[in-house]
């Protein structure tokens, strides 16, 4: 489809050294694409630490003062010189607001990636009027795109439900880069946490309600019944910590648990190799929900089965029955069952571990992804010229 190569423009509104899953998709396709393009730069927001980042990667960054979704009217500007410049066939962005300054820039064609919660997030509720605004502006931003790029069918789902035509959205699944996370040092972690000879559930997330945490904590004292040398890392930070470490205080499980705090991506893959079992039963909340899932991925790429959510989009990032389980995010009493038998029966676990590197280094890969948005902005550009 893509036989020739493109120019594009990427406007992506999270980017290292931020850290999530949006941010992650950001770098890893930037990544991929800038190597696939005849012409690639990316604009995004300024931010501390960025220069570090910047000089280490292969493409040009634009740094502009914005905040995350402000980009909408900050970004307009430094988009309109790049797309004066380098007149890219594509913009590419990460989020309605980038789509919208975009178009606004001059772009030909926008294609908008969408990640889940954008679009039904309601920042400023408590302001009627204000709210009233930033929905116009988002109904904005997702019409200002020639091709919307969900990472997940459940997300497609949303935004038909939100009024988009199905023929304007195309599925791509988020990827995982497999041997970064297959080069994990598992045992030397756990000497490190003062682990050896335990066994490690883990969870690695921002701290927020919908991960789950909760109810995995929930879940603990049925684990420990079963095996009592459990011990649950969770990585990450995020608001929710205080009420999560008074919840494993109330429930008499604070001695298993250990919030370890954002861990350096250079440790990451470490920190996965070392669990025995990754769970995150992600529900869907108010405003809010899992559009796919990347930690299951990443997980799977270290070689571990994972405890999934049911619900939502992050079904769809595990296999079930084969990279890992999936429960229901509200019952810790199945979470408890699901993380117990994979402690239970190492064979099992392995089993599910190895497919899901096996997948990870297959169509799980963000060159299978990168390759698929490849495909998807190659039509968007020959629609254009044709007046498709």
């Amino acid at each position: 489809m893509n036989k020739r190569r493109l120019r594009v423009v990427f406007a992506a509104t999270r980017f290292p050294p931020d850290v999530g899953g949006v941010q992650t998709w950001c770098l890893e396709v930037a990544n991929r694409l800038a190597g696939r393009c005849d012409g690639f730069a990316v604009v995004t927001p300024r931010q501390a630490g960025a220069e570090a980042v910047d000089a280490a990667l292969a493409y040009p960054v634009r740094r502009v003062v914005s905040p995350g979704d402000g980009l909408a009217f900050s970004g307009v500007r430094p988009l309109a010189a790049l797309v004066g410049r380098l007149r890219p066939d594509v913009v590419l962005a990460s989020h309605w607001s980038a789509a919208f300054a975009a178009r606004r820039a001059g772009a030909a064609v926008v294609v908008c990636a969408v990640h889940g919660r954008e679009v039904q997030w309601r920042p400023l509720a408590a302001l009627p009027p204000a709210q009233a605004v930033y929905d116009a502006v988002r109904r904005a931003g997702l019409s200002a795109a020639d091709r919307l790029v969900a990472v997940s069918e459940y997300t497609r789902g949303r935004l038909l439900a939100a009024g988009v035509a199905a023929e304007r959205v195309a599925v791509v699944a988020n990827g995982v880069d497999a041997a970064a996370f297959a080069a994990g040092e598992g045992e030397a972690m756990r000497r490190s946490l003062g682990l050896a000879g335990r066994k490690v559930a883990l969870t690695v997330c921002r701290l927020v309600p919908r991960k789950g945490i909760d109810v995995t904590i929930e879940a603990l004292p049925r684990v420990l019944a079963a095996h009592p040398d459990t011990v649950y890392l969770v990585c990450g930070e995020g608001p929710d910590r205080r009420r999560l470490e008074d919840l494993a205080s109330r429930l008499g499980v604070a001695g298993a648990v250990r919030f370890l705090g954002r861990v350096a991506h250079d440790r990451l893959a470490s920190v996965y190799a070392a669990c025995d079992v990754f769970v995150m039963p992600a529900r869907s909340e108010p405003g809010d929900f899992a559009g796919f899932g990347l930690a299951y991925l990443e997980a799977g790429a270290a070689g571990r089965p994972v405890v999934g959510s049911n619900e939502g989009g992050a079904a769809e990032a595990v296999q079930p029955g084969v990279t890992g389980l999936l429960v229901d995010p509200r019952a810790p009493e199945a979470v408890a069952e699901a993380i117990a038998s994979l402690l239970a029966s190492p064979a099992l676990a392995r089993r599910l571990g190895e497919a899901g590197r096996a997948h990870a280094r297959g169509p799980g890969s963000w060159d299978a992804a990168v390759a698929k948005l490849l495909d998807v902005m190659a039509v968007a550009v020959s629609e254009s010229r044709s007046g498709g």
